[in-house]
């Protein structure tokens, strides 16, 4: 696939590795030197320098060859600016990156069915907001309209697992194990593979049946009463709005007076306490107890750690942290706190997904690019189809993970077939994602 971007800050340049990794043709455009000169050095991709919104710089980079462009820089009016001028010369499809939630809705872009675009805060209010939903697990991603879901959990101290073989466990039939991470390093589990308190297991399962899964593996929910967010900003403005549409408590600490006036003018419905958040009289006042969710959401990655230390150190039930720096994601998650999101890497996620949604219905990636799971549909009858499980011989380092046929959910078993129509999710390694494609993909 040539795939043409501008933009190579923080976002395109993760954004940039990952799609040279899959061996797509890539070329980058930048206009900042510091920026421009750091890409040559480590991005093995043509890389022009100029302003992406220049007509005349654009023209003899896309063809009818190019099959997707990506603007990413940090003006909305440059990436909406570029993303027509593409179209024009012949872009198959293009992407936005779009900070003003306004843009979502500009004509020029929403007219055309061939561009999409893409609100970094409100991909992960959504994240946030599925994580409070689940309070026993790391990270959910679901798939098939909701009839399916990918869970990251870590095996608590009561697990009927531990110190078991994969092939000794009675895995309750909604549910299959995908991986496992254990220090830092991520392995497709086996029938070998032994679980210890500590781990992080992935699974793919039926959200309806949860409870057999969380009994399992040592793990207790109930029901969300209270969220408390620290710092108001377009990702926690729109969390709170969701939480409260599920009649949840939810209550803003918010350090800068004049913010926490216009939270508390723009919040309905929903307490906001002006102070420090690292204050126990504020904390008290807020209504903190063992019993609430507390989302650490400023725009700081420090104060962040900070309070989700101390609120673990009082006993909270649950913490998230938000973390800009990706750096900081595996130090956060060695020191405690129950779940930590990154904007860059959601972000990342969620365009990947659309570069690949011709080919694939839906696409993940796990571990910071070390595996993927992917959707799609099977449309044509292929040697795979109508043939059990344990008769194919599937390439090293993919596995299916489930099998949505209808609105049955099918976690499949060495006897199960592939039908035309059914939806497949089937994980693969990233070095194996291109041979899936082609076995699979329409």
């Amino acid at each position: 696939m040539k795939i043409v971007m501008i933009g190579i800050g923080e976002i395109g340049y993760y954004l940039a590795q990952v799609l040279l990794s899959e061996a797509h043709e890539v070329v980058l455009v930048e206009k900042d030197d510091a920026v421009y000169r750091n890409a040559q050095e480590h991005l093995d991709a043509k890389i022009v320098k100029g302003d992406g919104s220049n007509a005349l710089l654009l023209e003899p980079l896309i063809d009818e060859k190019t099959d997707l462009f990506v603007a990413v820089t940090d003006s909305d009016a440059v990436n909406i600016i570029s993303v027509l001028i593409a179209r024009k010369f012949g872009a198959k499809r293009a992407i936005a990156r779009i900070y003003d939630p306004t843009n979502l809705i500009h004509p020029l872009l929403t007219d055309d069915p061939k561009v999409s675009v893409i609100n970094a805060e409100m991909i992960v209010a959504r994240d946030l907001a599925r994580l409070v939903g689940n309070p026993s697990a790391e990270e959910v991603e679901v798939f098939a309209q909701g009839k399916a879901e990918m869970v990251k959990f870590q095996i608590g101290e009561e697990a009927k697992v531990l110190n078991q073989k994969l092939s000794e466990i009675k895995i309750p039939s909604a549910w299959i194990f995908i991986a496992r991470i254990r220090g830092g390093e991520f392995q497709i589990v086996s029938g070998e593979t032994s679980f210890q308190a500590g781990d992080q297991v992935i699974l793919m399962g039926d959200p309806h049946k949860r409870k057999e899964i969380e009994a399992l593996l040592g793990l207790h929910q109930e029901k969300v009463k209270r969220v408390i967010l620290i710092g108001f900003n377009a990702i926690s403005s729109k969390l709170a709005v969701t939480l409260r549409s599920r009649d949840i408590d939810v209550r803003f600490i918010e350090a800068n007076k004049e913010i926490a006036e216009r939270a508390s003018a723009e919040m309905d419905g929903i307490l906001v306490f002006q102070g420090d958040a690292t204050s126990d009289e504020i904390l008290e006042q807020a209504g903190l107890d063992e019993s609430v969710n507390v989302l650490a959401l400023s725009n700081d990655d420090e104060t962040n750690i900070l309070i989700s230390l101390l609120a673990k150190e009082k006993k909270v039930r649950r913490v998230v942290a938000l973390a800009q720096k990706p750096q900081y994601k595996p130090i956060i998650e060695k020191i405690g706190i129950d779940a930590v999101v990154n904007p860059r890497s959601a972000m990342v996620d969620e365009m990947i997904r659309c570069i690949h949604h011709e080919d694939l219905s839906g696409i993940s990636i796990l571990e910071g690019g070390m595996g993927r799971m992917i959707e799609f549909v099977v449309k044509e009858k292929t040697k795979f189809v109508d043939t059990a499980l344990s008769q194919l011989k599937w390439p090293k380092g993919i596995l299916v993970g489930a099998i949505v046929r209808g609105d049955q959910l099918i976690i499949p078993r060495g006897d199960d077939r592939i039908h035309i129509g059914d939806h497949l999710l089937i994980f693969t390694t990233r070095s194996a994602l291109s041979h899936v494609k082609r076995l699979f993909a329409n």
